[in-house]
This record gives C-alpha cells, structure tokens and sequence, in this order.
C-alpha cells in the first residue's frame, strides 16, 4: 500500500512546484526598459507570476499576437492598418489596445512625441494644426488652403514672400505615418516642395536641414531639436498655446501627442484572463504609472487617461472608444 501511495505523491509534488505558465510579451526592443520596470514590480508583489519576452523590431511585433505566441503586443508605435488587417483576417475582430503611458519628446524611436521647429531667424512664435497641414499637405483635411507662402502664416515684412519649406519624414518612416494621419488625416499628397527623410538617422537630419535654411519649418524629437539655429514652437488649439512637456503629455491635451499601448487578443464581450487583467491594472494603478524610470522617456498619464483606460481593461467600454478601437 505505501509504495502505491509513493508516485501519487510524486506526481503530486511535480504538480504542486510545477511554474505557472508565464505572460507571454512580445515588445519593441527599444520599449524593453519600461517594460521590465513594470514586470520587476508586478513580479516582486505576485511571486507566482512569470513572464516570457521576445524582443523584435516594432513592424514584427504584432506578428506574434495574430500568430497566437503572444499574450502582450508592445509595439513602441501606432497600431497600423496594415496590422489590424492581418489580425483581424485571421480573428474577424479588432485588437484590443489600451494606453498606458505618455511618450514624452525624448522618447527613443519611435515612440518619441514630435515636436515642430523652425528657423532660429524665423520669427514665427506658433502655430495651429489647421496651418501645419496647410504647409505640408496638398488635399486638406483641417485647412481651407495651401499655405506656401510664410505671409500665408501671418508674417509680414521681408518674409511676406519668403517660400516656406516644409521638412518631415518619408510616408513609411513610423514618424511619416504619425503626422499623416494626426494632422494631414490620411492626405497622401504632400505640399511638392517638401523634403521628407526616413532612417534612423531622419531625425537628426530634419532638424540640421532646419538649422540651415531660414525658410524651413519640420517636426522631429526633442532630443534632436536641441541643436544651434533650431527653435521648438508651441502648437494652438483652444485659445492655449501647448507644449509637448509636461501636463499637456500627461494629459494629452498637446496635439501631436503619442502613447505608449499594449494590444492583446480579446474577443468583444469578453474579459481578459484573470492574471493578464491583474497586470494590466496594476500598470495603471498609481503604483505601476510611478513605477516608470525616471530618465523622463515616458511619463505617467494623467488621472482622467488612467481611470478611463483602467475601465476600458475591465470591460467598461464606452461607444466612442469601441469606435476608435476599430479606426485604429
């Protein structure tokens, strides 16, 4: 009889020590900090939980939920058409994406909040996203005209008559896609005379050709902002003149605004697995948005952001998030 009872309890033990099946994250290896931040806490409170990273560039990342091998999608970008066509042949429903961070300007690529520069001769001291689709844009969306002329942007004098050039990035640069659909809102005719740059290196090569040509006007990082004959300008909406720092990130009220999301696989009327929600909250929480290093990349969201992301992850869906959920 006892040595019966001997591989029922082996079997038993096995079973007991046996690890959890862990979350499975496939993320953008340059979002890979934020990311283990926000696992090291979570696992250091849930012991009992384990994850499973697989690092890739940003375009092979939604591969991995679609594929069924991953839980978590982090793809430091935009969810892409292009991204929501292949899930959605294969599930016959959107993604689930929810925001759980603010990209500040300093954000690695391409995560990073753009921010609009000009000349440091240039007089200009703001501008509207109506304007800004009015210079880079040919069809427009939010602006009534072309404006090609910098008078055309209320400067008077010498550059009544002085031709703007509009400097941004190429139509398959991640920062390209952005501002298209941000603020030309799907324009696929640029205003001709544009210069638009892709790479790694676009960044830095936006706002050189900025410094050096007095009629430029571009978009780029904070980081790549910060050189001689540059200058940030505010954006205007509503009366206010709004800066990509600080509460206007947070809050995302600043108009060209980016956060960073987390796509997974939920099926609409459904909640998602007990220990994937647990997670998911807990980055939400006041501890989990705290718990961000603290080199100023990412910021936390503002309270209003992180109450109603936390009620879209338990299932509180309003019809206009739905709505944007399957824009996305």
């Amino acid at each position: 009889m006892k040595r019966a009872l001997i591989p029922l309890l082996a079997i038993a033990c096995t079973a007991w020590t046996q690890t959890p099946t862990p979350i499975r994250v496939w993320g953008f290896e340059g979002i890979k900090p934020i990311v283990l931040h926000w696992e090291g806490e979570y696992s250091r409170q849930h012991p009992n939980v384990h994850f499973s990273n697989v690092w890739h560039g940003a375009a092979a990342v939604p591969a991995g939920l679609y594929d069924g091998v991953a839980d978590i999608a982090v793809l430091g970008r935009e969810w892409w058409p292009v991204d929501n066509m292949a899930f959605h042949w294969v599930y016959q429903y959107a993604p689930f994406g929810v925001e759980v961070a603010a990209a500040s300007s300093y954000a690695p690529r391409p995560s990073f909040t753009p921010v609009v520069i000009v000349n440091s001769a240039n007089p200009l001291q703001s501008i509207t996203l109506a304007q800004l689709d009015a210079v880079f844009g040919s069809q427009h969306r939010l602006a009534t005209q072309n404006a090609r002329m910098w008078g055309d942007l209320g400067l008077t004098g010498e550059w009544r008559n002085r031709v703007i050039l509009p400097v941004g990035y190429g139509e398959d640069d991640a920062l390209g896609v952005f501002f298209r659909k941000r603020v030309l809102e799907e324009d696929y005719k640029p205003n001709p005379e544009s210069v638009l740059l892709q790479g790694p290196d676009a960044d830095r090569a936006i706002a050189a050709r900025v410094a050096e040509d007095r009629d430029a006007i571009g978009y780029t990082s904070g980081a790549a902002a910060h050189i001689h004959g540059v200058r940030v300008i505010p954006i205007i909406e509503g009366g206010r003149a709004l800066a990509a720092d600080g509460n206007d990130l947070e809050s995302g009220e600043y108009p060209l605004s980016r956060s960073v999301s987390l796509y997974l696989n939920r099926k609409p009327g459904e909640r998602l697995p007990s220990e994937i929600e647990n997670f998911l909250l807990f980055i939400l929480s006041g501890q989990g948005q705290r718990a961000m290093p603290g080199n100023g990349a990412y910021l936390p969201l503002s309270e209003h952001r992180r109450q109603r992301a936390a009620a879209r992850v338990t299932g509180a869906w309003t019809k206009e998030a739905t709505s944007k959920e399957w824009k996305q």
